[in-house]
């Protein structure tokens, strides 16, 4: 079972895409088929290890890919280490659609 390294680079990202995305906690858990706690884990980086299928479920419920999941990004107002952790409507510089 593949994992990956949990870190804020995923909460993060999981954040802005849904604050620009519109979506609600259970918008993505129902279209993820993940557990609500699962979910919130991930969220709010309170989880060490996430298996690759996870994160995959996940990417595939925003839309997104896996890879741009977990890759840090610059977000216009700021960087990820301050800005945007802490602003739920903060925008992203590009926000692909990945269907």
């Amino acid at each position: 079972m593949e994992k990956v390294r949990m870190d804020a680079t995923l909460a993060t990202n999981v954040r802005v895409v849904m604050a620009c995305k519109g979506l609600s906690i259970p918008d993505v858990v129902s279209q993820s088929g993940l557990s609500r706690t699962t979910f919130t884990a991930i969220r709010t980086a309170k989880v060490g290890d996430v298996r690759l299928s996870t994160v995959r479920d996940l990417a595939r419920a925003l839309g997104m890919s896996l890879e741009w999941l977990i890759t840090p990004h610059k977000f216009l107002g700021g960087d990820q280490s301050h800005e945007v952790t802490n602003s739920a409507s903060a925008k992203v510089d590009v926000l692909p659609q990945f269907e």
